[in-house]
């Protein structure tokens, strides 16, 4: 379902995640300043508390006695009291009872009685003997009246109610601090009101911003434990008062934090009511906060920590970029402020970490995806297992790697953050909606790559719980849409229409909860017509699709212009009205999906593979109307090829990610072709330059560091330095499968180093793609056929020193194709199965001489006829030679064999009657080889043999014999062979490990393998030569990818399926052990399409190397071509009906 990743936005964690005590408290702002009425301060008042009671038991005699004593203080005082007659408190018995009662404090609740008669006894005293001066007994009433105060007493004496408030505050302030979520609802709520009680008791104080401020917080412990509206409410009031009562002249830090509190609660209030005007309002104040320029930076640091949060929801909101931006940049500000061990820099990291992703949601820029997956894991990283933060952290950190999963098909990021969603929902003893819904959404989304069932019911689960905690505002909403989308992808992978249905329902409850004016509204709709678009395609019910087009035209409306969504919303638009035309074939409806299509084309911010996907879908469409238009666009979308698989990936995801978009070059080079508004020549220039950008993109890619470096080291020695350190550290990662937090950062330093490199004097081409003068050049040396063979049309692109032509080839259709690699592959199996009758074997090769026939008259026949080419060369001319690009399907052909080799000898219609064969996956390649042929004489060779290979059975029985012939016929031979017990003279050499021989390639121009090889069509990286570790370290194409060889030449690998690529999904990247070894620095090398048998394999190194000497004996690797030309054509002449034995061997490169 399109666009469902989206769901895991940085919304769904709430503001109150990231929310600690208010601002005062994180300021670290102390308690306010005790007024100087009394002077004694509240330590003294502390002191005088603890002086009246003893705290020891009390027996029950002593009880009783209490009892009598409680009676005597009560008569006293209500003769004071209601006679106002003191003399009874003054007599010296009184004052006697009076120590004795004290004396039997307990310090539990029946206390409370006895002090409050002791204050009034003594406060009575005070008036009677002392009235306005400071003496014991006003010091005694009120340190027996403060617990009292604290307890919510009412019966206090009204002039000492600012007193007992400055005496309770040291005690309420230590229940402030040490308040926290173990605390009873009665506990907090007690807090609060005492807090209250102070404020009321301190309405002339010059402190009571201070005071006020206080009471936020406790408001703020009430709130947090209750979750109560009603105690928010109350809390916000208590926030509005307190920035009114400060004076203008008040310290700005104290405004600032009042300031603060009240953002932060209305923001609150905003997510637990949805009310907007709370966070417009929210945002006004908290920048009035910034404006008051308080001097302390942990203030300054939460206030912009807050008010990133509410510019951050209020663009996911409304979408409005400059929202996006300041969201950022007061984040950033944030963590900057915030002391590197304060807790408040780890929150700021979190939230930035949101803000940075949400404003990737609307730039699509990964630049922003990787500093919010940044900021997040320096964040986790500065908090302990077990700390109550680590749950939002994680979350903060998960999202933004799902997001950019989801953006560059990176799997290690899918991996990471489910692992920190489980993590964050494992930290907490109840995991609330979002928690789960994240955590659904990251395992449908791997699901989705890796096809594994497990994640898929996983991320259902999680949904559906999800959907039980979930309350009835936003997160219910997102928990809806993201629920429906796992729904809707279990439908896709089982057919199950319950799920379709429970989608559909899901979706329809979400749009009616999401506001009119919020994004997630316009993917919720698109989301509900795509789902409403399956479920026609299921029951073609009419109604089902004009619903869907109505819902997906609903979401385009809503969604803003040059919005990374609004691709996918008119793409899936597209599709529905395409699905509509087909139906009615109304031209009107069909139209309208090429508008949509080609407008989500240009949405530049949006995905590459989006757009691609776009392009396609258009061309499909409308090829045959309008060629030229449809043309226009699949060239934009192969200049997007380099983005889809960015040399950022493990190279594992870089090739899932071209997989995706397979043939699309293939397709645009078609389409150019058909085209009629330009000239035939300029048609077909164009079309190989879509091929050059569009195939083998992964190599292109790896070519671009692979320039020579010999002028940059002489005349910029540094920058060539650099520039190779960084390369040798990204190529060592190209095999990785793990995550590598820094990758990107090498890459953005590369890209930088080559721009400093471009920038200098000579070097302005340095790694770019030929030009086409450039190409051109190329064939000098002999033409350059490029096949191109699509659903639209097939051509062959011929690259001669005249120019680029082509021609069409309409026989070579697709399907034509495909049926003869399919009948080719199937015979060759046939060939060695030792179940076969003769009689099969026989047939198999007829099968096989009869594809190689049509492949004559239908590909290579039109070409050499047209490039001068229909006869055998003269005993005394020089052969001509061409280089094959075939790409694609016909690439699992052998071109150099097509003909009709049972013909007469000497009128043979054959490739290899008429040139010499070479191949190279792209123009680019072949120069790229070319000017690594530094030299051609080999001065030295390395030989590896393995007659036998540990953990596979059988016996290479001829490997010895070749190995020997090799050590005889090359220079200065470096042999590496397995143990062989058959021929002890190969028992005392190196063992051919893979250390052993990529340390010894450097030093030997030459390499020959000899050896079993096996192609990987799943993953064709992992393609391999089985040497003596290769269970444990496998070589593999991978292998080689970080290998650079300056003096090399020649590279013969002597083994089966050496320069096969079997692999489907990347047929056009021509990934296999042959071109990893030009890529290493081997000009040319000697591969093998399929298996080889292994005692013919000596013959043909015999006649080979044979033909590589000169006249003085030396090894001349230039001759590698014609040499094995020479070898395989006598060797088709001894055995012309057989060409499973000879037809494997080619020639790549130079």
């Amino acid at each position: 379902m399109p666009h469902a990743p989206q769901g895991t936005c940085a919304s769904s964690i709430s503001q109150g995640s990231f929310a600690g005590s208010n601002t005062l408290r994180r300021s670290g702002t102390g308690p306010y300043t005790c007024r100087t009425r009394l002077k004694s301060t509240p330590r003294t008042t502390i002191s005088a508390c603890a002086a009246v009671g003893t705290g020891f038991p009390v027996s029950i005699t002593r009880m009783g006695a209490r009892h009598s004593l409680l009676d005597a203080v009560k008569a006293r005082i209500r003769q004071a009291r209601v006679l106002r007659d003191f003399a009874p408190v003054l007599e010296p018995d009184a004052l006697t009872e009076a120590r004795q009662l004290a004396e039997g404090l307990t310090g539990d609740d029946h206390d409370r009685t006895a002090r409050l008669l002791l204050g009034w006894f003594y406060w009575y005293r005070y008036r009677a003997l002392s009235p306005g001066r400071v003496n014991q007994d006003l010091e005694t009433a009120i340190a027996m009246f403060t617990p009292c105060f604290i307890a919510g007493d009412e019966d206090l004496p009204e002039p000492l109610l600012p007193h007992l408030a400055d005496a309770a505050a040291p005690h309420a302030l230590d229940l402030l601090r040490d308040a926290g979520e173990s605390q009873s609802t009665a506990s907090v709520r007690a807090l609060a009101a005492l807090w209250q009680r102070i404020l009321d008791s301190s309405t002339d104080h010059p402190d009571l911003p201070i005071i006020m401020g206080y009471l936020t917080m406790a408001l703020d412990r009430q709130y947090q434990h209750t979750h109560a509206v009603s105690d928010l409410d109350t809390l916000i009031e208590a926030s509005r008062a307190a920035v009114r009562a400060i004076p203008p002249d008040y310290p700005p830090e104290i405004r600032g934090a009042h300031l603060t509190d009240l953002g932060q609660a209305l923001c609150s209030r905003f997510e637990r009511t949805g009310a907007f005007d709370d966070l417009q309002t929210a945002i006004g104040i908290l920048r009035e906060a910034l404006a008051t320029n308080p001097a302390d930076a942990v203030i300054r640091a939460a206030t912009c920590y807050q008010l990133g949060w509410a510019l951050r929801i209020r663009f996911e909101r409304t979408g409005a970029p400059a929202d996006a931006d300041a969201a950022v940049e007061a984040g950033e500000t944030a963590v900057n402020l915030a002391p590197a061990d304060h807790h408040l820099r780890v929150k700021a990291l979190g939230a930035l970490s949101l803000a940075y992703q949400a404003r990737f949601r609307r730039t699509g820029s990964p630049a922003d995806l990787d500093a919010a997956v940044d900021a997040g894991r320096v964040g986790i990283r500065a908090l302990p297992v077990g700390h109550g933060d680590r749950s939002a952290m994680l979350a903060a950190l998960g999202i933004p790697l799902l997001a950019r999963f989801n953006r560059t098909g990176a799997l290690a990021d899918a991996d990471a953050a489910v692992e920190a969603f489980l993590e964050a929902i494992d930290v907490v003893p109840t995991p609330n909606a979002a928690q789960l819904t994240n955590l659904g959404s990251a395992l449908r989304d791997r699901f989705e790559r890796t096809r594994s069932s497990a994640d898929l019911d996983a991320a259902v689960r999680a949904g559906k719980s999800a959907l039980r905690v979930a309350s009835a505002d936003a997160d219910l909403a997102r928990t809806l849409v993201e629920l429906a989308a796992t729904l809707w992808i279990r439908f896709r992978h089982t057919d199950d229409p319950a799920d379709l249905q429970a989608a559909i329902d899901a979706l329809t409850d979400a749009v009616q909860a999401i506001p009119a004016d919020h994004l997630d509204r316009a993917r919720t709709l698109n989301n509900l017509g795509t789902a409403r678009l399956t479920r026609f395609e299921r029951t073609e019910a009419s109604a089902d699709l004009d619903d869907a087009i109505r819902s997906l035209a609903a979401a385009v409306d809503a969604t803003p212009a040059g919005h990374p969504d609004l691709a996918g919303h008119l793409t899936s638009l597209g599709i529905a009205l395409r699905t509509r035309f087909q139906r009615t074939k109304l031209l009107s409806d069909r139209a309208a999906a090429l508008s949509a299509f080609a407008h989500a084309v240009d949405v530049g911010a949006a995905a590459p593979v989006e757009r691609i996907t776009a392009a396609r879908l258009a061309a499909a469409l409308a090829a045959s109307a309008d060629p030229e238009r449809m043309a226009d666009l699949l060239e934009t979308a192969v200049r997007l090829l380099p983005e889809v698989a960015p040399r950022r990936l493990v190279r594992s995801d870089q090739q899932y990610a071209i997989g995706q978009v397979r043939e699309l070059a293939v397709d645009a080079a078609a389409l150019a072709l058909a085209t009629t508004a330009s000239t035939t020549g300029e048609r077909a220039t164009r079309a190989l330059q879509l091929l050059e950008t569009g195939r083998a993109v992964l190599l292109s890619q790896a070519l671009e560091t692979r320039s020579d470096l010999t002028d940059l080291r002489q005349r910029y020695p540094e920058l060539a330095t650099r520039f190779e350190d960084l390369r040798e550290q990204l190529d060592q990662d190209t095999s990785a499968t793990g995550s590598d937090d820094g990758r990107h950062l090498l890459v953005d330093e590369l890209t930088a180093t080559l721009t400093r490199i471009r920038a200098c004097d000579g070097f302005g081409s340095f790694g770019l793609p030929p030009t086409v003068h450039e190409l051109v050049a190329e064939a000098a040396s002999g033409p350059v056929v490029t096949f191109n063979i699509s659903r639209y049309r097939s051509d062959a692109l011929l690259l001669t020193a005249n120019g680029i032509t082509s021609i069409e080839l309409p026989a070579l259709t697709r399907n034509a194709v495909l049926d003869r690699v399919n009948a080719f592959h199937q015979a060759l199996s046939a060939t060695t199965n030792p179940a076969a009758s003769p009689a099969v074997r026989v047939d198999t090769q007829a099968t096989l001489r009869a594809i190689l026939e049509w492949l004559w008259d239908q590909a290579t026949e039109p070409v050499l006829r047209t490039l001068g080419y229909r006869g055998q060369p003269g005993s005394l001319e020089e052969w001509p030679r061409v280089w094959w690009a075939t790409g694609g399907l016909l690439g699992l052909l052998p071109i150099h064999a097509a003909g009709h080799h049972t013909d007469p000898p000497a009128a043979r219609r054959t490739v290899m009657d008429r040139v010499v064969s070479s191949y190279t996956p792209t123009i680019r390649a072949l120069r790229h080889a070319r000017r690594r042929d530094r030299a051609t004489q080999a001065d030295a060779a390395l030989v590896v043999a393995m007659p036998t290979t540990p953990g596979v059975p059988g016996r290479l029985h001829h490997v010895p014999a070749e190995a020997t012939l090799l050590h005889n016929r090359l220079p200065r031979v470096v042999l590496l062979t397995e143990p062989d017990t058959a021929d002890p003279v190969l028992a005392d050499t190196p063992r051919p490990t893979k250390a052993n021989v990529l340390a010894r390639l450097a030093g030997c121009p030459i390499a020959h393998f000899a050896c079993h090889g096996v192609s990987d069509t799943t993953d064709p990286s992992k393609s391999r030569l089985l040497l003596h570790d290769h269970a444990t370290d496998p070589f593999t194409v991978s292998s080689l990818a970080a290998v650079t060889l300056d003096d090399a030449q020649l590279a013969y690998l002597s083994a089966c399926h050496t320069a096969f690529a079997g692999s489907v999904d990347l047929i056009d990247e021509a990934i296999h052990l042959a071109s990893a070894f030009q890529l290493a620095g081997f000009p040319r090398v000697i591969g093998t399409l399929w298996g080889i048998d292994d005692q013919l394999s000596v013959d043909i190194a015999d006649r080979f190397y044979n033909a590589l000497r000169t006249s003085d004996g030396a090894v001349d690797a230039g001759r590698a071509a014609g040499a094995l030309h020479r070898t395989i054509r006598a060797i088709r002449d001894e055995v012309p009906a057989t060409p499973s034995l000879w037809a494997a061997y080619l020639h790549a490169g130079a």
